[in-house]
């Protein structure tokens, strides 16, 4: 085993930005992802960088450039700009109430992104399934995976995501406390191509992204997800989202053929135009996605003398609709190459020999995550309650402050 050999237990986002900040640190690593490939997880979300862009260059080698990373967008043909932002419409008039300010927002597809973070890894290993966790034995930690191979570090890092197998284990004396949270709001999703006239209407809309809210409590996005240049405007993709408050003893739709008619039906009693229109447009038989969304308020953990820790949504899964969650993960990253930088003793000296290497590093990078990573999780959480409740809307974070981060919404 390498010394100080670091494990990374997720593949996502947060996973290849936390290996590229050990390589530029020259800390040995193996990153372990579950999917099989790169590209084989579905569906392809996209999302945006808005107010970490200033500390996202911390976390990425110099060959991954800004030029790589608009390429990576939505929609390359868009240079992000100061003026950016963010429509708001009445679902049912067609009124815009409002506009967020999005200065310089760059929204990119989750493969893209991920297949140019990838650039210039060694040691990632797909098909990797965590099973089980053991910090038994003094400065060493063992990741044994669903095919029976087994691994051995100093230190294990969890970016597995909402559905944590890590944070499981931080938690494993009180596994409630690890444990997503259901809310009430439950979303239905598609990713698919539109015909001409649908097409015109989403991109007059707003050509990157707009956002809808119903008097009855719905939520709407209309966004670009694939619109690569020199390509016809019938072969391009675009996310449809609507959520909506739900009771919680009621099962969410786990898909089928219904799913999109019911969305469908939704947008023709409720929607004006053009937002009917671009619902009613969906081709038949596009898959719609349908969860229950659910969040965790970061609790404490113990990171077993410097062993174990969680970055991303691993350490904070929040509800969606004030675009914190990659945020968030990239302020981790930053965050904790920062303390890794300053705190990360890879020869402790004699008399600190009973503490972990990465002891006073992960207490330091903890220290501020879980005071940050709980208040973006609960004021995502009070957001969302708001933007689905036409009395509040008006007093939600999203309106009253835009895409900002949860330290200047909290101060």
């Amino acid at each position: 085993m390498d010394k100080n050999r670091v494990l990374i237990i997720g593949g996502g986002p947060s996973g290849l930005l936390t290996a590229h900040i050990l390589n530029k640190l020259s800390i040995p690593y193996t990153l372990f992802e579950q999917d099989s490939d790169i590209s084989s997880r579905a569906p392809d979300w996209d999302f945006g960088i808005h107010w970490t862009q200033s500390s996202l260059p911390a976390c990425l080698p110099r060959h991954i450039t800004y030029e790589k990373l608009k390429a990576a967008q939505v929609d390359p043909g868009l240079d992000p700009a100061k003026d950016d932002f963010l429509p708001v419409f009445n679902l049912s008039t067609g009124e815009e109430m409002h506009r967020i300010n999005m200065p310089f927002v760059m929204r990119l597809r989750r493969s893209q992104f991920m297949k140019l973070l990838r650039e210039g890894l060694g040691d990632v290993r797909y098909g990797k399934r965590l099973s089980a966790i053991n910090t038994d034995y003094d400065h060493v930690v063992t990741a044994t995976f669903t095919d029976g191979t087994i691994e051995h570090g100093t230190l294990l890092i969890g970016t597995d995501g909402a559905q944590s197998v890590v944070r499981n284990f931080l938690f494993s004396s009180d596994p409630a406390k690890a444990a997503l949270k259901p809310s009430r709001i439950v979303s239905r999703t598609v990713i698919t191509t539109l015909p001409p006239h649908a097409v015109d209407n989403i991109r007059a809309l707003d050509k990157r992204m707009s956002i809808g809210h119903h008097p009855g409590g719905i939520f709407a996005w209309f966004g670009s997800h694939e619109c690569p240049p020199n390509v016809p405007s019938s072969k391009w993709k675009y996310t449809l989202m609507m959520s909506r408050k739900e009771p919680l003893h009621i099962p969410a739709d786990q898909g089928g053929p219904g799913v999109l008619e019911r969305a469908k039906g939704i947008a023709r009693i409720r929607f004006c135009e053009p937002f009917r229109s671009i619902w009613e447009a969906v081709p038949e038989g596009a898959q719609v996605w349908c969860n229950r969304l659910s969040s965790w308020p970061t609790e404490e953990w113990d990171n077993r003398n410097g062993r174990v820790t969680l970055v991303g949504d691993a350490a904070h899964p929040m509800l969606p609709h004030c675009g914190q969650g990659l945020n968030s993960a990239i302020q981790d990253v930053a965050r904790l190459s920062e303390c890794l930088r300053f705190h990360y003793h890879p020869n402790p000296n004699p008399d600190r020999k009973v503490l972990g290497p990465f002891k006073k590093a992960l207490d330091v990078y903890e220290k501020e995550l879980w005071k940050r990573g709980r208040d973006a999780v609960i004021m995502s959480d009070e957001n969302a309650e708001a933007v689905h409740d036409w009395e509040r809307l008006r007093m939600s974070p999203l309106w009253r402050f835009g895409i900002r981060p949860v330290d200047d919404l909290c101060a």
